[in-house]
């Protein structure tokens, strides 16, 4: 789950810099309950607060009044569990937040580890707070088997006005799906393949949100091409769940989970 949801956020990456990112500073921890934070997912409400929603547990929410902290446990997002009818619908993964118009959209995956017998729900809220997420099932991107790729792991980007879903890895590359607006659901069937490399941390540019991203070397990212962000690093490692967040007093800052010493209850991490 880690690496997979790290994938969708490159593609987000991509986009945001302008060249690639070198000379990060040394990882820091977080403050307050910083376990359970596999691939999270962080977004500033309008009066401060910052949310902190992370896979399992029916997508946990953590708030805390600073990025890096203390963080508190405030309950599940989608308590009842999703509406999407598959086995797993209990074990929600990856969340991916965002304010879309008077809205924060929370889209996530209902998936089976190590199959592609997966969809991607979403739900909505106005304000973020836990008992406040109505959740609306499916956004119609799902697979099975036949399909070349894993329907887990969402990422939503806008921009110029247009909305696109990507989403997949650990089977078959990233894919991208043009959304509604509001991106409830796709505007189109096609789908389209935007990276094919599935393990690592990486980053890939384009000028375009819908296609020809390749790497440092201008290597086509679905012919192998991807620029390593980070590499494993003293007692950090295993980069998942990795984020961009545009923070109001660090800047850009780079998020993960876990590090070494708690390889089984995964920490939030930030680099700044």
């Amino acid at each position: 789950m880690a690496m997979v949801r790290g994938l969708s956020y490159i593609v987000l990456l991509s986009l945001l810099l302008p060249a690639v990112v070198t000379g990060y500073a040394r990882p820091k921890l977080c403050a307050g309950t910083c376990t359970n934070a596999h691939d999270p997912s962080i977004i500033r409400c309008d009066d401060g607060t910052y949310f902190r929603f992370s896979t399992r547990a029916r997508i946990a929410i953590h708030t805390a009044p600073a990025l890096t902290g203390p963080w508190t446990y405030r309950g599940a997002a989608v308590p009842s569990g999703s509406t999407i009818s598959l086995e797993a619908k209990d074990d929600l993964w990856a969340p991916d937040v965002h304010k879309v118009g008077n809205w924060y959209y929370l889209y996530y995956s209902v998936s089976s580890f190590g199959t592609q017998t997966s969809a991607m729900g979403l739900a909505r809220s106005r304000t973020m707070d836990v008992g406040t997420w109505a959740d609306r099932g499916t956004t119609g991107i799902a697979s099975n088997s036949n399909k070349p790729y894993n329907a887990i792991d969402p990422n939503l980007i806008a921009v110029n006005g247009e909305y696109y879903l990507n989403f997949g890895s650990y089977w078959q590359g990233l894919y991208q799906a043009p959304m509604r607006n509001p991106p409830v659901m796709p505007s189109t069937s096609p789908l389209v393949q935007l990276l094919a490399r599935s393990i690592g941390f990486f980053v890939c540019r384009s000028s375009s949100p819908t296609g020809n991203f390749v790497d440092q070397s201008d290597k086509d990212c679905r012919s192998g091409g991807g620029t390593v962000v980070r590499a494993s690093e003293g007692y950090f490692y295993a980069r998942g769940g990795q984020g961009v967040y545009d923070d109001p007093k660090y800047g850009p800052v780079l998020y993960y989970h876990y590090d070494k010493f708690a390889a089984l209850q995964p920490n939030a991490i930030y680099s700044y």
